[in-house]
């Protein structure tokens, strides 16, 4: 659960990065470069105060996955970027691993 939610924190974070440095990439004001790059190094002083509480490869799995399907979502609706139904199921697919590796009990 706990990785849950550290993931979700650290996609949150990366997206307003990403969603900064796409925005000064097309064109956008300065401040959209300085802002992303702020983000990321907050995301890396998030990520190493997670990494002293939550496992290395779920927490990062959980991460890089939410991320992944965040980062598409934001691409579709904020800069109108399409995907084909195929890249649509790959991410459905990366859906059910982040409920496979957080919903097994841990032991």
């Amino acid at each position: 659960m706990y990785a849950i939610l550290g993931g979700l924190l650290l996609t949150a974070t990366e997206a307003i990065g990403d969603y900064s440095l796409k925005q000064y990439a097309i064109g956008g004001a300065k401040a959209f470069l300085g802002i992303g790059i702020g983000v990321y190094v907050v995301l890396a002083l998030l990520l190493a105060v997670l990494f002293k509480h939550l496992g290395f490869a779920i927490l990062n799995a959980t991460w890089d996955g939410t991320s992944n399907i965040l980062t598409m979502l934001l691409g579709a609706f904020a800069f109108q970027e399409t995907y084909s139904i195929r890249e649509w199921l790959g991410m459905a697919s990366v859906g059910i691993g982040l409920f496979l590796i957080n919903g097994a009990k841990s032991s």
